[in-house]
């Protein structure tokens, strides 16, 4: 008989949980008792492909004890612990050791981690139907056990990071027991296309694990009515041609200005074309046009465009002239 097989027919082993074929959630609750007739303390440990988890012993199984009453130990042979594992199927390897010795393989066992859901609320849009354009998100979302380290909002392909962390006391009144639930308010506005879109929430716990929640009720986001659409179009287009109007009359109004000034040949001022200053201005051109006292031309560059107004403008200080 090989060592490790001398090992193992001298242990009294007794795995209680998790059972074959075992489906739980999050992580794995393991319990049992472990007893070596030769009276040496058992270590067990639990393996997972690169997850691993040495189980602490020396609790106390007063039935152990009961049933092996000449065993030494056997009062504190049972051990336990939590064995976290991400969402999937898993094979488990239960290994021994007795005393100082090398870890033996003692069973296997199949488990289910399957995520535990998250617990959440869509406040807004309320019901699932929205304008296409902006849209603001809210609500509350939490765990049963771990505080959510980061929470994003996905709607069909796009995902946004949401503002988490907003006040919820009534959150945290319905929820005592979850961690954070006082503080499980979000919001997040993001564009969204028109459409009918899946919705869902990705939260990432502070044991780096990442848990999703579909919502059952897709998003379904409405174009804006034919009718406030051509409102709005025809909008665009009146305030489009006020603006090139109010433009186009100030540019004529400037031209004629600057026509004058250089048929004049006087210096051009700065004044409100719709106020005073510019009847004021004709008048100081007529006298010093009367006195002959015209300065100098000042070199200035006229647009082809301003052209003709500058000869419309010679024509009438012509006029002037020879009456």
């Amino acid at each position: 008989m090989s060592a490790a097989a001398e090992v193992l027919s001298d242990l009294h082993l007794m795995l209680e949980s998790p059972a074959e074929g075992a489906i739980v959630d999050d992580e794995i609750m393991v319990s049992g008792w472990c007893l070596s007739r030769s009276g040496e303390r058992c270590a067990v440990s639990m393996r997972a492909q690169e997850h691993s988890l040495e189980l602490p012993t020396g609790r106390s199984r007063s039935d152990v004890a009961a049933t092996f009453p000449g065993i030494a130990l056997a009062a504190t042979s049972g051990f336990g612990g939590a064995f976290a594992l991400p969402a999937g199927s898993w094979q488990i390897s239960i290994d021994v050791r007795v005393g100082h010795g090398d870890w033996q393989l003692f069973g296997v066992r199949c488990v289910v981690v399957r995520a535990t859901p998250l617990r959440a609320s869509l406040d807004t849009p309320s019901p699932m139907r929205a304008q296409a354009g902006p849209v603001r998100f809210s609500g509350w979302c939490v765990h049963p056990k771990y505080h959510i380290a980061d929470l994003r909002l996905a709607v069909g392909g796009d995902r946004v990071a949401c503002q988490f962390g907003l006040d919820r006391a009534d959150v945290g009144a319905a929820f005592p027991d979850a961690p954070g639930a006082s503080r499980s308010g979000f919001e997040v506005s993001m564009n969204v296309r028109p459409g009918c879109w899946p919705v869902s929430l990705i939260a990432v716990l502070e044991n780096g694990t990442e848990v999703a929640l579909e919502w059952p009720q897709p998003l379904l986001a409405r174009n804006l009515p034919l009718t406030t659409r051509v409102a709005r179009f025809f909008g665009f287009c009146v305030g489009a041609l006020r603006y090139g109007w109010r433009l186009a009359r100030t540019r004529i109004r400037e031209s004629i200005r600057l026509a004058e000034a250089e048929a004049a040949r006087l210096p051009i001022t700065v004044y409100a074309p719709d106020s005073g200053a510019c009847l004021d201005y004709r008048q100081l051109a007529d006298v010093l046009l009367e006195r002959e006292e015209i300065p100098a031309p000042i070199p200035r560059r006229i647009p082809r465009w301003r052209r003709w107004f500058t000869r419309s403008a010679n024509v009438a200080a012509a006029n002037s002239r020879t009456v």
